[in-house]
């Protein structure tokens, strides 16, 4: 998928053409990148954010939250989560700094709303009050093509409730686009995996049209 991503071609070719795109992107990133894959509760929050401790990486990514363990006698997901997002603190403060990104999943009655608020988030509300920033990525079920609104329910320095309006291509790249361009993909009523040049020339052609008003 990041291969893809990263050199904006269709999953199926980048299938065909990986061994060289592999190599690119290491190249590309000269080392910085790292991923350790796990099954689920096998490792806990301590060790993962000791480990982060540990590694030259300036952004650090939990994907996500409840594949990790917590070592703790409580029932209770408030005391849970709240201890969990205590200890991924540590990573942010004095002496690490780093840039911290978890994933997590909204409830369960929120996965078909096409905005995702800050009443969505799961789990427990402790991550809601922990976080400097939320941003959040809903669904439209009407349609077939991955289109989604990206919405920021809380930031702690800036301005809250921002909305993008986002499709993800067929390279895995999401892809901003205008709210009337967002609104035009919601009339295609069947799947089409439409390329970046595609969603750029819409795009292109709806600024002409403003630009003649």
């Amino acid at each position: 998928a990041m291969c893809a991503i990263y050199s904006g071609l269709s999953f199926n070719e980048t299938n065909h053409r990986l061994p060289e795109l592999y190599k690119s992107l290491r190249d590309a990133l000269r080392g910085n990148f790292e991923i350790s894959v796990n099954p689920a509760g096998q490792v806990s929050v301590d060790e993962f954010v000791e480990f982060s401790k540990n590694s030259p990486a300036k952004v650090v990514v939990a994907d996500y939250d409840s594949n990790l363990m917590v070592t703790s006698k409580t029932d209770s997901m408030y005391d849970l989560y709240g201890q969990m997002y205590m200890k991924f603190s540590e990573l942010v403060a004095e002496p690490y700094n780093k840039l911290l990104f978890v994933a997590s999943q909204p409830k369960i009655v929120a996965w078909g709303n096409s905005v995702i608020g800050l009443t969505d988030i799961g789990e427990s509300s402790r991550k809601q009050h922990a976080a400097d920033m939320i941003i959040t990525k809903g669904r439209e079920v009407s349609s077939p093509n991955h289109l989604s609104i990206i919405n920021i329910p809380k930031n702690r320095r800036g301005e809250t409730d921002l909305q993008a309006y986002s499709i993800r291509l067929s390279n895995g790249r999401t892809k901003i686009v205008p709210k009337s361009v967002y609104k035009s993909l919601l009339q295609y009523p069947d799947k089409k995996e439409f390329t970046e040049s595609e969603i750029d020339a819409m795009c292109d052609d709806m600024n002409r049209r403003l630009a003649y008003q």
